[in-house]
């Protein structure tokens, strides 16, 4: 799960939007319960511009994690995504 977490953070690096993508959907699947793979799905998605999918990813990762800290920022269609820190 790590390997898949690390990979796609690299892609997040070199702007390798749906490498990241399929990489963190790798790792959550491997560990559902790892949270830093929802915060890399989420971004991933934010990039695809797949808000709505990003909002839902990282409301799933705080129903597991409720004492995550939270930030918004602007989503077109809802005007809220949530990123965790």
């Amino acid at each position: 799960m790590f390997v898949f977490c690390l990979h796609s953070a690299c892609y997040a690096a070199i702007k390798n939007w749906q490498g990241s993508y399929e990489d963190a959907l790798a790792c959550i699947s491997k560990d559902p319960k790892f949270i830093k793979g929802y915060y890399r799905l989420a971004s991933a998605q934010t990039e695809l511009m797949k808000f709505d999918d990003a909002e839902t990813t990282l409301r799933a990762a705080l129903t597991m994690e409720p004492g995550t800290v939270l930030t918004k920022i602007l989503n077109p269609r809802s005007n809220i995504v949530y990123l965790l820190f």
